[in-house]
């Protein structure tokens, strides 16, 4: 099962596309439906996007945060500017 689990993370992580694929696509779960192995696939898979996901969205709140930070640095200069 933990083979499955590792397969599906691989997948997501790695970005492995499906060649008999019309467009581009990542690898579909090769396992039956309602299997064990099926679900391991799905859950290591799930796994890897959310971890992802959660790397994006602290990244972008990062670069928020220095944005607005470099923002409030241009208008405090602007506003003693203006008071002269």
């Amino acid at each position: 099962m933990a083979e499955a689990y590792e397969k599906g993370r691989a997948v997501f992580q790695r970005g492995i596309m499906d060649r008999r694929a019309r467009y581009k696509n990542l690898v579909p779960n090769p396992f039956k439906s309602k299997t064990s192995s099926y679900r391991e696939w799905e859950r290591g898979f799930n796994a890897a996007y959310f971890e992802q996901r959660e790397r994006v969205h602290s990244d972008e709140q990062k670069v928020r945060k220095e944005a607005s930070k470099r923002s409030r640095a241009v208008l405090q200069k602007q506003s003693k500017n203006n008071k002269k």
